[in-house]
């Protein structure tokens, strides 16, 4: 990620928490955030075609998320696969509505004539940064991390899965903190 975007990416999720009515230590709507921004959000369920729903369902289960998909040459929805946990909706709809919120370019394409994801490296780094500084902003991680809270306590707090609250408290660089002082 380039220079310095770490820093307006934190600044851009505190004033979109502002935006939705949240403080640093209370759980993030992200369906309200998608709302506001005017982005339709899909159950996977509702779409008709049992047959995806079907297979992610099962076999699929881990192969999709959700994307974000044309619907027409402005605008798009956003497809959440409403099979998976409420916690891992919560951030792949974070993932995706920081997609439209950076103003990402998206493909209609969402894999390639091999059949593998097509992806920006950059613009996903972007978009995740932002969905987990959304969820659990990194002050509050960081204080979280200091106080030797566990992973699964903040992942309940802020209504993410345990994987989220363990990325989000060991990039706040609290753990460190906490290490020096007991030193």
């Amino acid at each position: 990620m380039a220079r310095g975007r770490k820093s307006a990416l934190r600044q851009l999720a505190k004033e979109l928490r502002v935006e939705v009515g949240a403080a640093s230590s209370d759980p993030f709507d992200v369906f309200a955030l998608a709302e506001l921004y005017g982005l339709d959000v899909v159950q996977m369920s509702q779409l008709d075609c049992a047959g995806a729903v079907q297979f992610f369902g099962e076999a699929g289960y881990q192969r999709f998320s959700g994307a974000q998909v044309p619907v027409s040459r402005f605008g798009s929805c956003i497809v959440v696969n409403d099979l998976h946990t409420i916690e891992r909706q919560r951030s792949t709809l974070g993932h995706e509505v920081a997609h439209s919120i950076c103003e990402h370019p998206h493909e209609a394409r969402l894999v390639d004539s091999a059949g593998c994801r097509v992806a920006d490296r950059v613009l996903e780094e972007e978009a995740t940064f932002l969905s987990g500084e959304l969820l659990l902003p990194t002050d509050a991680a960081r204080m979280l991390a200091i106080k030797g809270v566990a992973a699964e306590v903040v992942a309940t707090q802020y209504q993410i899965s345990v994987e989220m609250a363990r990325w989000r408290l060991n990039i706040s660089g609290g753990h460190q903190i906490r290490r020096r002082r007991a030193q």
